[in-house]
């Protein structure tokens, strides 16, 4: 794992000349090798939303402690037996203007069910 998170910062550095003052849209995380194989749930319209920070989540209520256009990495750990704050993350995540969302599969979150899609869409946020 530590070398695909090398990989990754490598690649982002090399897709802006200027990486400190500029940042990349979900698109261009998207397009990252390292994404290779995600999907795209909802929140398409959000597609070119800027990320300045890429955020492993798995703290219960840590959407509050961020600043606004992170793109979030989860295996659902914060979200086991928890699911009034699954109902929430993405409200919450709207109120901090975050990125995106990309939940991974098969791990703690369980179902990403339609009532979620449609708040990423309503919302704008790409849910991967």
């Amino acid at each position: 794992m530590e070398g695909s998170i090398k990989n990754l910062i490598k690649g982002m550095k090399n897709i802006k000349t200027d990486y400190e003052k500029d940042s990349l849209s979900v698109e261009e995380v998207l397009s990252l090798p390292e994404f290779e194989g995600y999907k795209l749930l909802g929140g398409k319209e959000g597609i070119q939303r800027r990320c300045k920070h890429i955020v492993i989540l798995e703290t219960p209520m840590g959407i509050d402690w961020l600043e606004g256009e992170e793109f979030l990495l989860t295996a659902g750990y914060a979200f086991i037996n928890n699911e009034e704050y699954k109902k929430t993350m993405l409200i919450a995540a709207y109120k901090k203007n975050v990125s995106a969302i990309a939940i991974k599969e098969k791990r703690y979150f369980g179902e990403i069910n339609k009532e979620l899609i449609e708040q990423a869409n309503k919302f704008k946020i790409p849910l991967i």
